[in-house]
This record gives structure tokens, C-alpha cells and sequence, in this order.
């Protein structure tokens, strides 16, 4: 592949019930994996705004455009829903999931569509049934995800037979700002991965995905490489 450059919820959620993903969320939220993005909750929305939100609508404007009414959507990583907000409204069903209790109780005070639901999982230990979602989005955290083969894994368990895979990954490249050494020294955190563009692919299509688009688009803190793949 070549790069280019460049809330009240009704419907039930797929494969598992809305009682029980939210029970299996909290008991995975009091473990070590939490305390950073808890502690980064407060300002999380307003840096990723700032210095990536230009990013964000790139991608959310590609993902929208494969997204059906009918469909349900898992996204893995929401944050506080920079990308929840761009995209809720596309499909029937959006599970918007994230490993910080903090980061969904402050993605769940801001009003959302009723297609939305919150609940705290963990990407590496998913509750659904096998093939319960039509697509998968995860938007800069696979480099964050301590076991990113296991995550990739759970996410293709999950996925109907040709479901979607969306993925947007800071890689290397890039110029080092103030701003994001600030962020490494107040979080006193590096993601726990790094690749080039070419090594995320790999990765992806090792784990049984067809990538269809690779693109890179610009970014102030590193370049965040958008894949589209098909399971």
C-alpha cells in the first residue's frame, strides 16, 4: 500500500446487555491501566482540540463516509468523545468505550445523540459476543494499548464477517513541540509503541485485516497514519 499524503440509549447493544457491559466495564476500571488517563481527563478534550482537531475532522469525514445509517459501531478509546461527537449521529448504534471511568463520566456529560451509549471496557478484554459490530473505530490509541496484537485481536472477534476496521495511529515523524514534551513530562508517560506508517500496516494485516486506504494526514505533534481495513 502506498501512503498518501496529505445518555439515553434504546436501541440494545450488540451481543451483550447494557447492564452487564457496564458491570464488566467497572470492574475492570480500579487497575493501573486507568490512573493515567483518569489523571489526564481534566485537560485531555481541551489539548486534543488545540493541537489536533483539525486531525480529528480529516478522519471523522473519511469514517463518516463508510459509516451506514443501519449499522453499529464499536469505537475502543473514546476519551472524553472528541471523536464520538463527530461521527454518533452516522450510525443506528454507537458503543463508545474507554478504559477510564473519569474519561466517559466527562464524555457523558456533554448532550449527545440517543444512538450513543457510554461504558468503561477494556480494549484487550472485550464483553461481546463474536460478530456484534458492523465496525470498529479507534482513534489515536493503538500505540497507547499496552498489547496492541490482543486488542487487534478482540477487535476482529467482534466484527461481522467484512466489518470495517478504523484506525487512526500517531506514528514517527514529525517535529518535537513544547507542547507535547509538556504533555510527556506532566503525564510522565510515552506511548508504549512506536511505527512507522509501513510497520502499522504490517502490523494490521498480520492480525487477519485487508487494508484498503493507508493515508497520512498532518499533524502539529506527529503525523496520525488513517487505515481503513476490511475483516
Amino acid at each position: 500500500m502506498t501512503f498518501e499524503s496529505s445518555g439515553s440509549f434504546t436501541a440494545s447493544t450488540p451481543g451483550v446487555s447494557g447492564c452487564n457491559a457496564r458491570k464488566t466495564g467497572a470492574l475492570m476500571g480500579n487497575n493501573e491501566k486507568t490512573r493515567l488517563w483518569d489523571r489526564l481527563s481534566p485537560f485531555y478534550g481541551a489539548f486534543i482540540r488545540r493541537h489536533s482537531a483539525g486531525t480529528y475532522d480529516a478522519a471523522a469525514d473519511r469514517i463518516r463516509a463508510r459509516i451506514r445509517p443501519e449499522m453499529s459501531v464499536l469505537e475502543l478509546a473514546c476519551g472524553t468523545g472528541q471523536m464520538t461527537y463527530l461521527l454518533c449521529g452516522s450510525a443506528a448504534i454507537w458503543e463508545a468505550t474507554d478504559i477510564s471511568p473519569v474519561m466517559i463520566a466527562r464524555a457523558e456529560r456533554i448532550p449527545h445523540s440517543e444512538h450513543v451509549r457510554f461504558s468503561v471496557q477494556d480494549a484487550e478484554s472485550l464483553p461481546y459476543e463474536h460478530a456484534s459490530f458492523d465496525a470498529v473505530v479507534v482513534s489515536n490509541a493503538l500505540d497507547v494499548f499496552e498489547h496492541p496484537s490482543i486488542a487487534l485481536r478482540e477487535i476482529r472477534r467482534v466484527l461481522v464477517p467484512g466489518g470495517l476496521f478504523f484506525s487512526a495511529t500517531h506514528v514517527l515523524g514529525g517535529r518535537r513541540t513544547d507542547d507535547r514534551d509538556r504533555l510527556v513530562r506532566l503525564a510522565k508517560y510515552r506511548p508504549h509503541h512506536t511505527w512507522t506508517a509501513p510497520q502499522l500496516e504490517e502490523l494490521i494485516r498480520s492480525h487477519g485485516f485487508t487494508v484498503e486506504t493507508a493515508v497520512l494526514l498532518p499533524n502539529e505533534l506527529a503525523p496520525l497514519c488513517y487505515l481503513e481495513a476490511k475483516r
